[in-house]
């Protein structure tokens, strides 16, 4: 018998046994909500630091990844420690090129006095900031963490050398990865999956230490080498050279809009949908407060006015609806922003999507990027609600496409049809805090100009009424004055 259970025995020797019984059990409840708090077990699948600014590289739910594993899955390429270690063939092909990669890496870096040592040293200094940059706990100690981050970091930046760089593009003339046709699009649709990445401050400080080309910048190798699967003008300009991203799924995500005033104020904003949820608890304690005191004085209390109210705002119909409601939809021409939709006298313009398995892939990781990152803006996220919303069926893709909008390399518009009912469905979006806000009330509140069908018809019925007075006049007229022949 262990010594509680003894000191309650004997202090309660002369108790009913009714009350010994309580005793015992309260001391039993006691014991056993104190193992609740015993060896408390911090979460790994999603770490604390996943809701900090730091972290940006998560694993797709499983609800997600059900749908469409395709669309999340690697197909060739393993990148970052979610598939690392991973026992499937097919990811296997390229694992094995990755070592002979970094062995040509570290040849160049030799040439400017830089050895993998000091490579290995950069990696891992940036140990704590590399961990904080994963929503689950990664299952490596330091050595190989730093060593799958050497090799992954530096096999992306030989990618990026060879394809930007002539003098070392000559010495992989004849690498299978180069010279298989199917191999380098696939590489790139790999690269930009949300579960395949690694932090883009990883590759700027070992490219920075390698000192190979210290004119340019890794978003301007990175840029020109997925232009090479974006059909359509290059994304590249001067302002994305310095653009700050978290990785390289971040980084094309946003090439694909430019900042304006309206997406300047949003982080302003979001700041003040946080503190508004932050008070929320006091705000219902002041409003009951209030409640009593009003009614105790035969009052009614007033809804309390928020500084930023937001009213709101429908989602739109269907392409082939607007379009029987008057709308006119047509392809905008010359912008450098391809989410850049507007709304003008009526007609809605969209920047043409030119849509294939790449665009589709980088879209779907893009979206899921913007819904697991409160502190990223969503204007991908808006953009598929946009043409979720417009494409309701198929007769809606086939619509769009006679209008130039959609260029489709995927072989039927059934698969665009479904690609945007899917990905539009359950996503976490408000209309008025998306930059398509302005045309989305727009739209919604447009009405086609009525034609004052009564002013027409009583015109028509008068000029009708003078033309039989006119027939009438001269029939009568040509009978009693006929002509003198």
């Amino acid at each position: 018998m262990d010594l509680p259970s003894q000191e309650i025995e004997e202090s309660t020797m002369d108790l009913p046994s009714q009350e010994i019984e309580e005793s015992r059990t309260m001391v039993e409840r006691e014991e056993r909500a104190s193992l609740l708090l015993h060896n408390v077990i911090r979460p790994t699948l999603l770490r604390d630091s996943s809701g900090t600014r730091s972290c940006s590289i998560f694993r797709i739910r499983h609800t997600d990844t059900q749908t469409n594993d395709k669309t999340y899955a690697p197909k060739i390429l393993s990148i970052g420690p979610y598939h690392h270690g991973i026992d499937k063939k097919h990811l296997q092909m390229i694992e094995e090129y990755k070592q002979p990669f970094l062995e040509l890496f570290v040849s160049k870096t030799l040439q400017k006095g830089v050895g993998v040592r000091d490579l290995v040293y950069v990696v891992a200094g940036l140990e704590e900031k590399i961990r904080d940059s994963y929503s689950e706990t990664l299952p490596y100690n330091t050595q190989e963490l730093t060593d799958l981050m050497v090799l992954d970091g530096c096999f992306i930046l030989m990618l990026f050398l060879v394809v930007s760089r002539t003098s070392i593009r000559k010495a992989m003339i004849d690498n299978p990865v180069f010279m298989l046709r199917w191999i380098l699009p696939t590489l790139r649709r790999d690269l930009l999956l949300l579960e395949n990445q690694v932090p883009l401050f990883l590759l700027n400080d070992l490219f920075k230490a390698s000192k190979l080309a210290p004119s340019t910048s890794v978003n301007e190798m990175a840029i020109k080498f997925f232009n090479y699967s974006i059909r359509g003008p290059e994304l590249f300009s001067d302002e994305i050279r310095d653009l700050e991203a978290n990785h390289l799924l971040d980084l094309l995500r946003r090439t694909f809009y430019k900042p304006n005033s309206y997406l300047q104020n949003l982080e302003q904003r979001r700041i003040d949908i946080t503190r508004e949820s932050a008070v929320k608890s006091t705000r219902e304690v002041l409003k009951h407060i209030c409640g009593s005191i009003c009614c105790s004085k035969g009052k009614h209390p007033k809804p309390p006015k928020t500084a930023h109210s937001r009213p709101f705002i429908g989602l739109i119909a269907s392409a082939k609806k607007l379009s029987h409601r008057g709308i006119k939809f047509q392809r905008r021409e010359n912008v450098d922003n391809p989410l850049d939709i507007c709304f003008n006298n009526g007609v809605i313009e969209i920047p043409i999507l030119v849509f294939d398995e790449f665009l589709s892939s980088l879209i779907s990781n893009g979206v899921a990027y913007e819904q697991y990152s409160l502190r990223c803006t969503t204007e991908l996220t808006s953009y598929v609600i946009f043409m979720s919303c417009l494409i309701s069926k198929e007769e809606d893709t086939m619509f769009l496409c006679e209008k130039g909008i959609i260029e489709n390399y995927t072989g039927t518009s059934e698969e665009v049809t479904l690609f945007f009912k899917n990905l539009g469905k359950d996503l976490a979006f408000s209309a008025s805090t998306s930059y398509l806000v302005n045309v989305f009330q727009a739209v919604n509140m447009y009405k086609k100009p009525k034609i004052p069908w009564k002013t027409l018809s009583s015109s028509a019925a008068i000029i009708l009424l003078l033309l039989t007075i006119a027939q009438t006049f001269f029939s009568a007229f040509a009978y009693f004055r006929p002509p003198k022949n």
